[in-house]
């Protein structure tokens, strides 16, 4: 009778162990516009500038190319918003 009740705890842990496996929080990507390519045999690459200027700032000195980052998807453009009316309100009739 007794290995029921452990046999049911053992169960229970290793289904919430199992449940817990494999989930991730939520994480945000940020994608830059621009990396760098530092050549060389590695040929490694960093993609993590907003502007061109960083871009060129990372690599002086050492030689290299920046470009734009082919996986940058900029954010959309702000809907328009309507200007509110100036003058005098018209009077019903």
């Amino acid at each position: 009778m007794r290995m029921l009740p452990r046999f049911a705890i053992a169960a229970l842990t290793i289904a919430l162990v199992m449940g817990s496996v494999g989930q991730r929080s939520a994480e945000a990507v940020i994608i830059y516009q621009w990396c760098a390519s530092y050549g060389g045999a590695a040929g490694a690459t960093n993609c993590v500038f907003a502007t061109y200027q960083q871009c060129r700032q990372s690599l002086a000195g050492g030689g290299g190319s920046c470009y734009e980052n082919p996986m940058y998807n900029p954010p959309a453009a702000p809907e328009p918003t309507q200007a509110p009316r100036r003058g005098k309100p018209r009077p019903p009739q």
